[in-house]
């Protein structure tokens, strides 16, 4: 057998990728891919969102369009956000919660990523510990609770949560800076 040679990995950083099955097959629909990109740009009424699905050659039912918002929403991606009196009725509006980034970096621009992300290390280090410090209880009993039983590992249980909440404020940060801009 022949040793194996040791080669550099194309990023040194490990990429965490939060994985929640319900969630990706919620996702694995294009059409709810579609209504919630839609949803991300501004609050639509399911009228309205079966007006824009026809434009981008998606032609569904009012009852389909419903399902799939339902659906969207029941998994904490789309919250109800308005109601309007339209012609003795209701009209409800929808807006995402959340933002889905379909991009990808070259090698090359991951290798740049990376040069930064290592430049920030003892910023991102002391930000983390202060995290874990400040909220260590309530990480653990969070990362307890996912457990599924006693003899598990809970420390990636708390690297998961961990990555939740540092999305959740990136997503915070993003939002509350577009309405500084």
């Amino acid at each position: 057998m022949t040793d194996i040679i040791t080669v550099k990995p194309t990023t040194e950083f490990r990429q965490l990728i939060p994985f929640d099955k319900s969630k990706l097959k919620v996702l694995s629909d294009v059409t709810r891919l579609a209504i919630l990109q839609l949803l991300t740009e501004k609050p639509l009424s399911i009228g309205d969102l079966e007006a824009e699905l026809k434009i981008q050659g998606i032609v569904k039912s009012t009852n389909t369009i419903r399902h799939h918002v339902d659906v969207l929403k029941k998994s904490g991606f789309v919250n109800l956000t308005g109601l309007k009196e339209s012609r003795g009725g209701v009209l409800k509006y929808y807006q995402s919660n959340s933002q889905i980034l379909d991009h990808s970096l070259t090698e090359e621009k991951m290798n740049e990523v990376q040069d930064i992300s290592t430049k920030l290390k003892p910023k991102f280090d002391k930000l983390f510990s202060e995290i874990l410090t400040d909220r260590n209880d309530e990480i653990n009993e969070i990362a307890t609770s996912l457990m599924p039983c006693d003899k598990c590992d809970s420390s990636h249980f708390r690297d998961y949560i961990l990555t939740q909440i540092i999305l959740a404020g990136i997503g915070n940060f993003l939002s509350h800076k577009k309405v500084i801009e």
